[in-house]
C-alpha cells in the first residue's frame, strides 16, 4: 500500500488533500523504516558483511523519504549509520561531494508533487 499512497500523492487530482496524504505515508513508512532498523541491527549492510543490490534500492528509497520528511530517521540509529557507511562508498562519496551534483526532483515534471 505504501506505493499507491506515494502514486495518490503525486497525483494532481489529489492537490487539495495533500496534507492528509502526506500525514498517512510518512505514518506508514515510519513502520517500515522501523522494521528495517530493527533488522538490520549491527550488521554493516542488509545481507551482512556485503553490499548487494538490496542496499542500493532501500538506499534510494530512505534518501528520497528524507526529503519528504527529514527527521524521518532520526530514531533509527542502525539505518542512520548504515546510510553514512553507503554515502562513504569511493564511487557515492565522490558523486555526492562532487560540485556538479545537483538535487533532483523526485517526481517527473506533471507530477503536482515536486
Amino acid at each position: 500500500t505504501s506505493l499507491l499512497w506515494s502514486q495518490d500523492l503525486c497525483s494532481s487530482h489529489l492537490s487539495s488533500g495533500i496534507n492528509a496524504e502526506y500525514g498517512g505515508l510518512i505514518k506508514n513508512a515510519q513502520v517500515v523504516i522501523n522494521q528495517f532498523d530493527t533488522f538490520l541491527g549491527s550488521k554493516d549492510y542488509f545481507a551482512g558483511d556485503y553490499i548487494t543490490g538490496t542496499d542500493f534500492i532501500v538506499f534510494e528509497t530512505l534518501d528520497k523519504y528524507t526529503v519528504l520528511e527529514p527527521t524521518i530517521l532520526e530514531n533509527n540509529k542502525n539505518l542512520i549509520n548504515w546510510m553514512d557507511r553507503i554515502k562513504k562508498l569511493p564511487t557515492l562519496n565522490k558523486y555526492f561531494n562532487e560540485p556538479t551534483t545537483r538535487a533532483w526532483p523526485l517526481n517527473n515534471k506533471m507530477a503536482y508533487f515536486k
